[in-house]
């Protein structure tokens, strides 16, 4: 139950605040993921500058 369901709201109210908090948990969870492997390639950038080897491409 989320907090807007504690306030005694209509059914349709409650499941639109339930998909509400669904979407926004998807979009987060998304964010995450794809901040996780910029992360991943910036370390991956950074390692093969230091090697020397170093091919910047922007695709």
């Amino acid at each position: 139950m989320h907090l807007l369901a504690a306030c005694i709201l209509p059914t349709h109210l409650i499941d639109l605040e339930d998909q509400l908090f669904k979407a926004i948990h998807m979009a987060l969870h998304n964010a995450s993921k794809d901040m996780t492997y910029i992360i991943a390639n910036l370390w991956a950038w950074r390692r093969e500058a230091h090697r020397g080897r170093l091919r910047p491409s922007f695709s």
